[in-house]
């Protein structure tokens, strides 16, 4: 994201006071630092619509600025037998398939459940996804990608097919998790 020069300042400030944080109280590290400077982040993020990510690069507090400014949410019917949804958010791109007539009609909920799933299985990964080109993620085949689990840690990847199926069984109440 292109920030104006004056935020450009701000966010560097931001930075270098995070890093003298924590060299001078080490003990405490990155979390510590951050949270002397929680007030600052959140008004900067506030004021650019952004949201900060600290990471440590040889030693110095950086952050990835994710632009909300850009985040949308549109549905679009391409043809009569098709609909979808497209959105952005926190910069990521999600095209959905919600309609294809003859084949499925989703509902909000499906999808809500779908994504949700979606989000569990990319939590329990034990790699980047945007390290991998073209791969089908079995359950085998993330132990294959994580030689250097055990056995019991590597346990926690699954085959979707078989959660999705899971899913038909198991009933959930949405409402209660917001």
């Amino acid at each position: 994201m292109a920030l104006k020069k004056d935020k450009q300042k701000e966010l560097a400030f931001l930075e270098l006071m995070a890093t003298r944080l924590l060299q001078s109280n080490s003990e405490g590290g990155l979390e510590s630092a951050m949270e002397a400077i929680k007030e600052d982040v959140v008004s900067f993020q506030e004021d650019t619509k952004t949201v900060l990510t600290p990471s440590l690069v040889d030693g110095d507090v950086k952050f990835s600025v994710i632009d909300l400014n850009k985040d949308f949410l549109r549905v679009r019917s391409p043809n009569d037998e098709a609909t979808n949804l497209r959105t952005r958010k926190y910069g990521v791109g999600i095209d959905i398939k919600v309609v294809k007539s003859g084949d499925f009609d989703h509902a909000n909920e499906h999808m809500v459940r779908a994504l949700r799933a979606l989000a569990d299985d990319l939590e329990s990964l034990p790699f980047e996804i945007n390290t991998l080109k073209n791969e089908d993620l079995t359950s085998e085949r993330i132990k294959e990608l994580s030689p250097t689990l055990d056995e019991d840690e590597s346990s926690e990847g699954h085959d979707v097919g078989q959660e999705q199926e899971d899913d038909l069984v198991e009933s959930t109440d949405y409402d209660s998790e917001e």
